[in-house]
């Protein structure tokens, strides 16, 4: 089943507005794929220039309309689709980052043998700790 059709709301609009100012400022693949570039272009600098005339906190309704209705006149469906793709691959990169971290040698010893009698993998057993020594600091600051 497909999915329904995502509107630009005042929640996802600057996510839309980056992603629109990016490839047109680059001339990307978005470039070629808007029904007339040129007009596609001017229109979207005055939407832009408007934005960061007025306040960029408060969208408002006014901007998530004239955007949607940009949308809505020049991209075409393909271009459209991709600019979906890139925002869940964009939110499925940030929600599942991973991080390094640096353990001293004594750290690393004690998690390795905690990993051990716990049955599990090193990188589990950090995760457990982290978290164990986050839910701490939290409680302490209350």
């Amino acid at each position: 089943m497909p999915r329904a059709r995502t509107k630009i709301t005042q929640k996802n609009f600057y996510s839309f507005f980056i992603y629109f100012s990016n490839g047109i400022k680059r001339t990307s693949r978005l470039w070629k794929l808007l029904k007339d570039p040129a007009m596609a272009t001017l229109e979207f600098k005055d939407i832009s220039d408007e934005y960061y005339r007025t306040s960029q906190k408060d969208t408002g309704e006014l901007f998530t309309n004239k955007l949607q209705k940009w949308v809505d006149t020049y991209l075409s469906k393909e271009a459209w689709d991709r600019c979906i793709i890139a925002r869940r691959q964009e939110k499925f990169h940030r929600e599942n980052r991973r991080y390094p971290i640096k353990l001293d040698v004594d750290a690393y010893i004690k998690l390795q043998e905690y990993a051990k009698v716990a049955g599990l993998t090193l990188a589990k057993a950090v995760y457990q700790a982290s978290s164990v020594a986050l839910s701490l600091s939290k409680e302490c600051k209350k």
